[in-house]
Order: structure tokens, then C-alpha cells, then sequence
């Protein structure tokens, strides 16, 4: 009896605990915490990830464009100033000599610049012109005839003056041999510093061009050119359309 007693003590002493209630809405806030860490932790790390990736990228696509300023700059130099060291000489075999002397030579000046042009791929002619801008002699053709180029602005404002003395025109196309160019003039002066004519060399875009289009081989989206100090376009690869070279002095470069 005394057994049986205790039993039952002990069941009804169990069933009087009570239950912990049961706060719904702290679960579902942990849920939709949880939740939204889920998606919000991948994204954080991703948009960090996709931060230093882009800046990563922009540096070496800048160190590379870098490099292809540099490469474009040494060529362009490297030419102007071959054209440069070409010009002395021919001015060396000139001498002070005015447009009668150099007609009497024409031959043996046109010989002389014909085989200077030869060796040089980045030129398409050399000229020379007399102080009314008349044709003397010429890498081109022999016998001149009565060829001028009068006042052009090659010859008197159109000209972008550059410490080495060279004067760069805007581009033209020459028809004898035809090639799209920009003209490098230097002027002939006498001992007593009066003008003489002027030394033409015709510069061929297409050498350019080609030595551009080798550059951007492996990155489409690039685009290279030169330009003359007042925003001019002499190269450019891919090539503007004609209107962009006409408006080029509204460019933004200007």
C-alpha cells in the first residue's frame, strides 16, 4: 500500500511541471535573420571581390596603355627625328645656292632625293621650293617643269613650329606618287638670314597607320593617333571619318 502510494505521488508531481511556452516570434525572427545573412554575406563579398577585381583591371589596362603611349611616342620621335637628321644633309648639298643654281643641279639634286626617299619606307617625296614657293627639285619626277606652290599656307601661317624647327602641315594627298601624307617643311635660309625657299618632306600616313594597327592587334577597343599641337589629326587607327579630321580643331583635344 505504502508503494502504490509513492507511484502515484510521483506521477501527479510529473504532470504538475509546467511547459515552457513556445515564442513563435523569436524563431521567425531568427529564420528571416538567417535568411537574410545568407544572401546578404555572399553579396557583400562579392560586390568587395568585384571592387578590387575592376580596380585591379583598370591598373593594367592603364600600365598597358601605358606602355603603348610610349612604344607610339619612340616611333613618332624616332621618325621625325630621322627626318630631321635627312634634312641637314640635304640642306648641306643645297648650300646657299638660289633657285637658278638648283635648277642647273636638278639633276643630281632629283638623283640625290630619290635615293634618300628609297631607303626611307616612311617617306613618300621630297621636294624643294624657291622662294615664290616654285618646285625645284623633286625625289619624284625629273624634270620639275613649272610646278608652285604659290602662298600656300604651307608656306606661310599653316604650320605647327616645334622646337626642332620642323613645320608640320595638316594631312593632304600628293598625286606623283598618290599617297595620303602630312608635310614636314624646314626653310632654307642665306648667309644673311634672308629666306631661300623651302625644304618639303612628305610623310606617308600609311606608315603610320600600319605600325598603329600592329599595336592594337590584340585589343580591338584601343584607338591610337597622333595629332599636332593645335588638335589636328595626322594618324589615326582605326581611321576617324573625314568629318572628324575637318572639326578636329573643335575637338576635345583642343
Amino acid at each position: 500500500m505504502i508503494t502504490h502510494h509513492d507511484a502515484s505521488t510521483s506521477e501527479g508531481s510529473a504532470l504538475d511541471i509546467p511547459v515552457p511556452p513556445r515564442d513563435f516570434g523569436s524563431t521567425r525572427r531568427m529564420l528571416i535573420a538567417a535568411f537574410v545573412a545568407s544572401i546578404v554575406t555572399p553579396l557583400l563579398f562579392l560586390a568587395v571581390y568585384g571592387y578590387f577585381g575592376y580596380q585591379t583591371r583598370i591598373s593594367d589596362s592603364s600600365e598597358g596603355i601605358d606602355r603603348l603611349t610610349r612604344v607610339a611616342e619612340e616611333q613618332a620621335v624616332k621618325v621625325l627625328d630621322v627626318t630631321q637628321e635627312m634634312s641637314l644633309r640635304i640642306m648641306a648639298l643645297l648650300g646657299d645656292d638660289g633657285d637658278a643654281q638648283l635648277r642647273a643641279r636638278q639633276l643630281s639634286i632629283h638623283n640625290f632625293l630619290a635615293d634618300t626617299a628609297r631607303r626611307l619606307p616612311s617617306v613618300a617625296s621630297i621636294a624643294i621650293f624657291g622662294r615664290k614657293g616654285n618646285l625645284l627639285a623633286s625625289s619624284s619626277v625629273y624634270p620639275v617643269g613649272l610646278q608652285s606652290i604659290g602662298d600656300r599656307s604651307l608656306l606661310t601661317s599653316d604650320r605647327d613650329d616645334s622646337e626642332a624647327g620642323l613645320n608640320i602641315s595638316q594631312p593632304e594627298q600628293i598625286s606623283d606618287p598618290i599617297f595620303d601624307v602630312f608635310n614636314v617643311s624646314l626653310p632654307r635660309y642665306d648667309a644673311t638670314g634672308h629666306v631661300l625657299g623651302v625644304l618639303v618632306i612628305s610623310l606617308r600616313r600609311d606608315y603610320f597607320q600600319s605600325f598603329y594597327q600592329r599595336l592594337t592587334t590584340h585589343d580591338k577597343a584601343l584607338t591610337i593617333g597622333l595629332f599636332r599641337s593645335d588638335g589636328t589629326t595626322l594618324v589615326r587607327f582605326p581611321a576617324p571619318r573625314e568629318t572628324l579630321i575637318n572639326r578636329a580643331r573643335r575637338s576635345s583635344l583642343t
